[in-house]
């Protein structure tokens, strides 16, 4: 297999160095990386300054300590076994141990339920650098994150006790069972049901297109107790992988993503004890909609690192390649090729990241998280295009890479809602930011 050196490549390549010790990425548990970092990072007289000073990405320190560890994840363990992963079509169930005992399976989920206690932005972080790697094993973290993100802001003590600490602690993966047959953007006509039986709900019904489906521990299921009502009759339920009358199937033979789970949930009377209601009955349809924005955001860190890991494929490319005499990145109108993927990644870097810290302080984001989403998604897909151009013939030929970014990028405008659903979201802010003009005007 032919492989491109990326070395002087990756212009986001980023070394975190403290003192004169680069910072390697070893695995660590989920309960003790914050604090060897809080040790290294943030002891003596220096913390202060280490906190305050931020790079042009406004990372600090820590962050991007962080990051090199999931690079370090991403290029030696996750990106050999990509490919293979594409072709067979297969999740490698080894991921699950290995993003768990780092710590990645609960990035931002405070300590006491077994997180790392650290932030969105370091979801977005992570993810971007495992996309550079695998798109498919970062879209399979994003599910996991839509699950588990709803859970840490709507679940109870007991709930998070019993579900979310096992999976935030790296004991498995989580689902998200919201998308069906009949139903995808418009979720508040979703068919399946949830008949309440005394202190029981016996749920019927089918999900498809779900990530995680036939590999995830616990899944985030919506159903409607109130058949009729839609949006107002909708309650999200927390429902154990092992429940009776609950059989799961495959979907094979993706264009992209391939290395992905995806696949079916099938529910036949399947009883559901009454406490495991996250949140309150018929009131699951807002749940559903935080996860999403959450959602939105990781999606567009997938869409960095696929739009990154096509680009320094293709300026490698573009320094070795010889033609009219001269390397391909000596000649303007590809320089100008390149310039523009450059451009394109950075202002949506930039924006993602500022959506992430939005959701970090407990602002509203989801009007920003669908506009990083809508230009994200947009980015991946011309950039890998782009990229796959420059190569040429050779573009869409395996051994260099660049046609599995492209494939992959194809599904980032409809995961998390597609695009027309991102320009409704933002649409509608517009709206409303009108109104509220006009009648304090």
């Amino acid at each position: 297999m032919t492989k491109i050196a990326l070395s002087a490549a990756g212009i986001h390549t980023w070394t975190s160095k403290l003192g004169n010790q680069p910072m390697q990425g070893q695995p660590v548990s989920a309960n003790t990386f914050p604090s060897s970092l809080d040790t290294v990072l943030f002891s003596g007289k220096t913390a202060t300054a280490a906190v305050a000073k931020t790079d042009n990405w406004g990372l600090t320190a820590q962050d991007r300590a962080f990051q090199a560890q999931a690079r370090d994840y991403a290029q030696t363990i996750a990106l050999p076994r990509a490919a293979k992963n594409d072709k067979e079509m297969q999740f490698d169930i080894r991921a699950v141990q290995e993003l768990g005992s780092r710590g990645f399976l609960g990035v931002a989920v405070p300590k006491k339920n077994g997180g790392m206690g650290l932030g969105y932005l370091q979801t977005v972080l992570l993810l971007e650098q495992i996309a550079q790697a695998d798109p498919s094993m970062a879209i399979s973290l994003n599910a996991h994150n839509l699950a588990v993100s709803l859970m840490e802001k709507f679940c109870n003590d007991d709930q998070k006790k019993k579900f979310l600490k096992p999976l935030a602690s790296g004991q498995g993966l989580a689902g998200f069972g919201m998308t069906e047959e009949k139903v995808g953007s418009d979720v508040a006509n979703i068919e399946t049901t949830a008949t309440r039986d005394g202190k029981h709900f016996v749920i019927n019904g089918g999900k498809r297109l779900i990530t995680n489906a036939n590999i995830a521990k616990t899944f985030v299921l919506l159903a409607s107790t109130k058949p009729g009502e839609k949006a107002r009759g909708i309650t999200t339920f927390l429902v154990d992988a092992n429940a009776p009358g609950f059989t799961r199937g495959e979907i094979k033979d993706k264009v992209g993503i391939r290395g992905a789970d995806w696949g079916t949930l099938k529910f036949h009377q399947v009883r559901v004890p009454e406490e495991n209601i996250i949140g309150s009955e018929n009131d699951g349809f807002k749940n559903a909609m935080y996860a999403l924005n959450c959602g939105r955001v990781l999606v567009g860190a997938v869409c960095l690192g696929i739009a990154q890991g096509a680009f320094d494929r293709a300026l490698a490319y573009a320094r070795k390649r010889v033609q009219f005499e001269k390397p391909l990145i000596e000649h303007q109108a590809v320089l100008h090729q390149l310039a523009r993927m450059e451009a394109d990644i950075t202002q949506c870097r930039q924006y993602v990241y500022h959506v992430a810290k939005l959701r970090d302080q407990g602002a509203d984001f989801s009007h920003e998280a669908a506009i990083a989403k809508l230009q994200a998604s947009e980015m991946a897909t011309r950039v890998t295009q782009q990229a796959q151009l420059l190569l040429g013939g050779n573009g869409i030929l395996k051994e260099f890479e660049v046609e599995r970014y492209v494939r992959d990028a194809l599904a980032m405008p409809i995961i998390e809602g597609a695009t027309n659903i991102q320009l409704n979201i933002i649409g509608k802010g517009l709206q409303k930011r009108s109104q509220s003009e006009r009648s304090t005007s």
